[in-house]
């Protein structure tokens, strides 16, 4: 039997049909409700023993504990993009060795990634800085003088020895010690000249970073103009006048004497003339015209000598002062200490001490205290005029030497110094915080062994409590040392405003030279250059 040729197509066509609708059916079975979404979560990480912007030495040792939603596939670490470590377990503790890793002082970048298993990056960062060196100071050129040798150690709490270097001139000094993981230390200086005396000086908690050495002496900028001839007309006859300058060079000047050369800071510049009558101390003043360099200036009358000085009276009833000294300078302009008027020094006598000035002559004035008492000194260095108020001080100290405990107070104390000084002429500065007292006198290391000896067998020791008008406790000083030129002279160099007291924690070996040698500076109007 035959079937008709058009039912032959429909058949076919039915078919191709069925077949399309099968693949259609398949197709559509891809996006199968129940099938595995993909994994776009990102791993976490955390990392401890590392904050960002810490500052880190020798070696850190870090916990990393990374998590995924999945799995974690690796941990990396990397320092300034450089692989240092690469971990399959997602948690785990990891050593930095800065020192391993020779990485410089200064900052780096710690990247922490974590990969999970379906590719997924997690990107953490910490940028950090290395000071693996303890100490940096740059030597100046002209720092050590004649022959002189410097040195500088750090010492651990106990006093041990962290090291030490003998240092040169105009060299870049960085003392590192990899076994040392503390943050701060003692730090001495020594400088040697040969000679009998030796002098150390020690810091204590000086924390890691740069440091600026103390010489024996700060240079100074001083170009004083020149020489001035003075001649004076009205002399009254058994008056003594004393001629003033800018330079603090002084003359005198009586009916014998009419004509003088003395030294002037500024050219042209005033002069200051006081006059004694019938009183051991001066009475009267005249401040000058400006005067030159040379002979050429013209005479000066000194029956212009004739305004009152101002004279002050301070009860000393309560100090117990029995000698030493107070200095005014008259300043031209405030801050600069090469320009400077001597007006006057005097000291105490039956518990009162009078000083004269020439009141509002100078625009301000600086005033230089240095008076003893039984067992203790004070010291003022201060803008204005004298303030002879002992810095109050509290203060019980146990002396077990090399050891030093106890408290010093004080309101307005900044920090405190410990003076040592043996048999052999070794002078030895030990500077710390005030408040609780617990420091030790550091051993000396093994290349000054031969070179300085603190044998003694009756030392000295005295406590100095300062106040420095413009710091802010013991960090203070040490900020201040840092950021200095001149290290630990700029403290009480020219010009410097503090006020001290020292107190003598042990009988003075030396007490009757010392106070005869203090005696004598009184005497001698603290050394200031004079004509006759």
């Amino acid at each position: 039997m035959f079937l008709p040729k058009n039912h032959f197509t429909w058949g076919r066509t039915l078919a191709v049909c069925t077949c399309m609708a099968v693949a259609l059916l398949s197709a559509c079975s891809d996006d199968d409700p129940d099938a595995d979404p993909t994994d776009a979560d990102l791993p976490t990480v955390t990392v401890t023993g590392i904050q960002a912007n810490a500052i880190i030495w020798s070696t850190v040792d870090l916990t990393v504990a990374a998590d995924d939603n999945e799995a974690v596939e690796k941990v990396e670490l990397k320092v300034d993009n450089v692989s240092i470590v690469t971990k399959t377990e997602k948690s785990f503790a990891y050593a930095l060795n800065t020192v391993a890793l020779e990485l410089e002082d200064g900052q780096h970048t710690l990247t922490v990634i974590v990969t999970d298993a379906a590719g997924n990056e997690k990107k953490q960062e910490y940028t950090f800085t290395v000071l693996n060196t303890l100490i940096s100071t740059d030597v100046r050129e002209d720092f050590l003088e004649n022959g002189q040798r410097g040195f500088i150690f750090l010492s651990d709490a106990s006093g041990k020895t962290i090291v030490s270097y003998e240092f040169e001139n105009g060299e870049a000094v960085r003392l590192t010690a990899p076994a040392y993981t503390g943050s701060d230390f003692y730090l001495t200086e020594v400088v040697l000249d040969g000679s009998d005396d030796q002098e150390l000086r020690t810091f204590s908690k000086v924390n890691r970073g740069i440091w600026t050495l103390t010489p024996t002496s700060a240079p100074y900028d001083y170009a004083p103009a020149g020489d001035a001839t003075l001649s004076f007309t009205n002399i009254l006859p058994g008056v003594d006048y004393t001629v003033n300058t800018d330079r603090m060079d002084l003359a005198y000047v009586n009916t014998d004497r009419p004509t003088v050369t003395v030294g002037l800071y500024k050219n042209p510049s005033k002069i200051y003339i006081t006059r004694n009558e019938d009183d051991d101390s001066p009475t009267h003043y005249l401040l000058t015209a400006p005067m030159s360099t040379g002979s050429g200036n013209p005479s000066i009358d000194l029956g212009q000598v004739n305004t009152a000085l101002t004279k002050e009276t301070i009860d000393l009833s309560n100090y117990g002062y029995e000698f030493g000294g107070v200095s005014i300078l008259g300043l031209v302009t405030p801050g600069d200490f090469n320009n400077a008027y001597h007006i006057s020094y005097t000291g105490p006598e039956n518990n009162e001490l009078e000083y004269r000035y020439p009141g509002s002559a100078f625009p301000t004035y600086y005033s230089e205290v240095e008076l003893f008492g039984p067992g203790f000194e004070v010291m003022s260095f201060t803008e204005g005029l004298p303030d002879l108020t002992p810095l109050a001080t509290d203060a019980e100290i146990n002396l077990t030497l090399p050891d030093i405990n106890g408290t010093v107070t004080g309101t307005d104390i900044d920090f405190i110094m410990f003076d040592i000084e043996s048999d052999d002429n070794t002078y030895w500065s030990l500077f710390t915080a005030k408040g609780a007292v617990d420091v030790v006198i550091p051993e000396i290391p093994e290349n000054l062994e031969t070179l300085v000896t603190t044998e003694s067998s009756n030392p000295y020791v005295g406590l100095y409590a300062w106040q420095k008008f413009n710091f802010d406790g013991y960090d203070g000083l040490l900020n201040f040392i840092r950021n200095s030129n001149h290290g630990a002279h700029e403290l009480d160099g020219r010009g410097a405003t503090y006020r001290q007291i020292e107190i003598h924690l042990t009988d003075d070996p030396q007490g009757r030279s010392r106070q005869q040698a203090a005696k004598s500076k009184a005497l001698a109007h603290s050394g200031r250059k004079r004509h006759r």
